[in-house]
């Protein structure tokens, strides 16, 4: 008698335990959900001005003289998309650029100016990985049929050969900020057509984006303050918080 007492409640706290942690899943679904929609991408330019210059004084031993020189954007230097909703897929990236450039998306898209020097892009898209790159990529297809995207990411492709590719002209360049800061660093893209900078900010299955993967973020940061910060502060770039 005393054993199936024990049994019964042996089962009985091994249900609460299965209830509790399904209810527990459903409580993390929901807190997913809710930090995604409060994101700083859904915020308005001035909020995310002054997340990212909060994100830019992050550096890891940078001093106060560092951190004073850093001037701060403005949310002049962000694009708007609020009114565009928050469904940030990749189906729907060509309709959120194309809204981004307005009037003269595909003149600075889909053409090709002879009077623009090669490899300086009108568009930078800066991803956490290769396999967003490629993601965004496709979403990108309807803006690349005339004139080729510039992959500027690590999988299966080589500095060399991007360079070379960078000798053509270029609309629309889609990286990872390592190697993106590496063909800048060498001359080979260059940032002089440059009208927006997109930064994607999708979770990867782990709930890491291009600001908290621990060493992307790094190279994020080298990225903005040794090239984009500058031409931001200078009014000649916009971000866009994707």
């Amino acid at each position: 008698m005393v054993s199936k007492q024990k049994h019964s409640s042996a089962s009985k706290k091994r249900t609460a335990i299965i209830k509790t942690q399904k209810k527990t899943k459903r409580k993390r679904k929901i807190s997913v959900s809710e930090t995604e929609s409060n994101g700083v991408q859904w915020q308005t330019p001035a909020f995310q001005a002054n997340w990212l210059n909060g994100f830019l004084g992050s550096a890891p031993g940078s001093s106060p003289s560092q951190l004073e020189c850093l001037r701060s954007l403005s949310e002049e230097s962000f694009v708007d998309l609020q009114a565009e909703g928050q469904e940030r897929e990749p189906n729907n990236l060509t309709k959120h650029v194309k809204s981004i450039f307005k009037e003269t998306w595909e003149d600075s898209l889909c053409k090709v100016d002879k009077n623009k020097e090669n490899g300086n892009p009108a568009l930078l898209v800066v991803c956490s990985s290769a396999t967003r790159c490629v993601d965004l990529l496709k979403g990108l297809r309807s803006l690349t049929k005339a004139c080729k995207p510039a992959k500027l990411f690590a999988k299966h492709i080589k500095v060399e050969e991007q360079v070379k590719a960078l000798q053509d002209y270029v609309n629309i360049a889609v990286g990872t900020p390592n190697r993106v800061k590496k063909l800048i660093d060498i001359g080979a893209l260059g940032l002089g057509s440059l009208e927006v900078v997109l930064l994607d900010m999708h979770e990867d299955a782990k709930g890491f984006t291009i600001f908290t993967v621990p060493q992307v973020k790094n190279d994020l940061l080298e990225l903005c303050k040794s090239h984009l910060h500058q031409h931001a502060l200078a009014g000649r770039i916009k971000f866009c918080l994707y």
